[in-house]
């Protein structure tokens, strides 16, 4: 009986939160003192052992109605509050990504919605630790190592894309969108890339099991093809005058060319990686 008390007790301790770690410490050490008191006590009688297991069960009964209560009628699970997050940020990233690039949102309208979105990673971060420490029981395993990778890339992706919206900044319809193979670059490559990662993010996240095998098999386009692109159509660009900005030193048209190009397929490679870290995740956790 001890044994089997004393380790329900202590299997919280180690997989709970800190509040219920404490509280399981402490009924382990109560739970051992009250039982083995009467097992070294001469004196003891019935009535004495009788009054200590009560006492003993009373504070058991009670905390397991407290965890009870906590669990039905407690707020939302900080697992469950993560992957809500997580859907919604992740989202509104894909959102945000593509009324960029469909010209719908100048740099600082930008610079302030990836300043929200960017936020918004870092609270996750700190609710997916404390996800990471609730105990189980019945819920599925919380995968905090794929959330980690997830919301590292996401916010590189942030960096990266505000970095673009500043490279190009007022001369993004000469610099990008009047390129040959913007349209191409757009729907073959760009958004099928960032539509197949949100897709595969969500669907791992939330262990769907009917979408991860056909996202995982979707055809993609070669690494190396966006790159390709946008340095044929730049070299035949010519010359190009664009806007000094005030305040800055004259950056050269084809240095901004460079930094574009680099930059967009930097954050195609980020989340085709991504897509990579949530396959082999997925097939570790199951």
């Amino acid at each position: 009986v001890i044994f089997f008390v004393t380790w329900g007790f202590m299997y919280m301790k180690y997989d709970g939160s800190g509040d219920t770690a404490g509280i399981a410490q402490r009924l382990a050490a109560i739970t051992v003192a009250s039982l083995m008191a009467d097992c070294s006590n001469e004196a003891s009688t019935p009535a004495t052992f009788s009054a200590k297991f009560h006492e003993l069960s009373d504070i058991i009964i009670g905390v397991l109605v407290m965890n009870i209560f906590d669990m039905f009628f407690g707020e939302e699970s900080a697992a469950t509050q993560a992957t809500r997050m997580m859907t919604d940020t992740v989202t509104e990233f894909q959102t945000v990504f593509k009324d960029y690039i469909n010209g719908k949102l100048k740099h600082e309208d930008l610079k302030g919605k990836i300043a929200s979105i960017d936020g918004k990673f870092s609270e996750l971060k700190s609710t997916c630790s404390t996800a990471s420490m609730e105990p189980r029981f019945w819920r599925m395993s919380f995968n905090s190592t794929l959330m980690s990778n997830v919301i590292d890339t996401y916010k590189i992706l942030c960096n990266q894309l505000l970095k673009t919206s500043r490279v190009l900044d007022d001369d993004k319809k000469m610099l990008l969108d009047s390129l040959p193979c913007f349209n191409k670059l757009r729907n073959e490559i760009v958004f099928p890339c960032l539509d197949s990662t949100t897709d595969l993010v969500l669907a791992t996240i939330a262990r769907d099991q009917r979408k991860i095998p056909d996202l995982v098999v979707a055809p993609v386009k070669t690494d190396g093809e966006l790159t390709v692109m946008l340095v044929n159509d730049l070299n035949n660009l010519g010359n190009v005058k664009t806007q000094d900005r005030e305040g800055e030193m004259h950056l050269n048209p084809v240095s901004r060319c460079c930094a574009m190009t680099t930059m967009m397929q930097s954050m195609v490679n980020a989340m085709r990686t991504l897509q990579k870290d949530c396959v082999s995740q997925k097939l570790m956790t199951g």
